[in-house]
């Protein structure tokens, strides 16, 4: 408790040139995520089946990727940033003679997102960022692109 007390030395991390003039760079990427099913049901599924409700639960997941950044320009950039996301859905039915029933769907996507950057001057260790570009996933699970 005494040791809170204390005053101690710290130093923030400032702004290196070394990226600026490095014509490519290499990191990781590690993320958090949520998933959920979008569901819409149709008249019919609602008065012909034994299933009285169907909702989309959200769970958790996690990303772990891979960035790669090339300097075309000193305002220009190009960024892939593969990635695998896991995460999990679950869906929740409720039927009609009062059961209940979850069904957990695991899914490991791979996402490969391509984007041009462009950078703004720095005023010190501040810069503006505005980039698009277009980005692909596959569930590999499924084998069916999303």
């Amino acid at each position: 408790m005494l040791a809170g007390l204390l005053p101690l030395k710290s130093s923030a991390q400032f702004f290196s040139n070394d990226i600026d003039n490095s014509r490519y760079y290499f990191g990781i990427t590690l993320g958090y995520n949520q998933s959920n099913f979008q569901l819409e049901q149709s008249p019919y599924f609602l008065s012909q089946d034994s299933v009285m409700v169907v909702e989309p639960l959200f769970r958790s997941g996690f990303n772990f990727g891979l960035r790669g950044t090339l300097h075309l320009t000193d305002h220009f950039d190009l960024r892939f940033n593969p990635a695998l996301i896991f995460s999990e859905r679950n869906i929740f039915y409720g039927i009609g003679d009062s059961s209940k029933v979850e069904k957990d769907i695991e899914s490991v996507l791979l996402s490969l997102p391509l984007h041009i950057v462009l950078n703004s001057d720095r005023i010190g260790d501040f810069r503006v960022y505005a980039f698009g570009g277009f980005k692909f996933d596959n569930d590999l699970n499924s084998n069916a692109a999303v």
